[in-house]
């Protein structure tokens, strides 16, 4: 899978976060899937002050890496302007830098899930990985079946 270098700046994620993630617990697709039925309910991103809906309408960021049990932080949201999250919501900041950026084309579940395996697979590609934060970044549309994904890996 190929992917390109970019330098992206500084920018702010609100939305709902899931905490203790392991990629190795057999239920850590379903807790991913559950956030985002969460984030997907209606009136959440009306609760999200400060949207920033260009070029992106949301974001899956994946943070907090623990190499150690292989865990992580997980937060479905949108960027903001906003200094602070609502009560009930987080806030983490993708840091400026190196990133390597995959476009993807396809089903929200299935070609994603597809992405992060061959990502995972790439030992090449996880030698030059930072582990601060990853994120994928969703295109405006409405057709999950076929919608246009971003994935970008913070480098070293």
């Amino acid at each position: 899978m190929g992917y390109t270098i970019v330098e992206l700046p500084e920018q702010h994620l609100i939305g709902l976060a899931q905490t203790g993630l392991l990629n190795d617990d057999p239920a850590c697709g379903a807790k991913i899937g559950a956030v985002w039925q969460k984030f997907n309910t209606p009136g959440t991103t009306d609760a999200i002050p400060d949207v920033v809906a260009e070029p992106y309408a949301c974001f899956g960021a994946y943070y907090d890496y623990d190499l150690a049990t292989n865990g992580y932080t997980m937060l479905v949201g949108c960027a903001s302007t906003a200094a602070s999250a609502p009560e009930g919501m987080a806030r983490t900041t993708i840091p400026a830098g190196r990133y390597a950026k995959f476009s993807i084309q396809g089903d929200c579940t299935t070609t994603v899930g597809q992405a992060w395996l061959d990502i995972w697979n790439d030992e090449e590609l996880l030698a030059k990985r930072a582990f601060t934060v990853d994120f994928e970044a969703y295109l405006p549309g409405e057709d999950m079946a076929n919608a246009s994904i971003d994935i970008y890996l913070a480098l070293k």
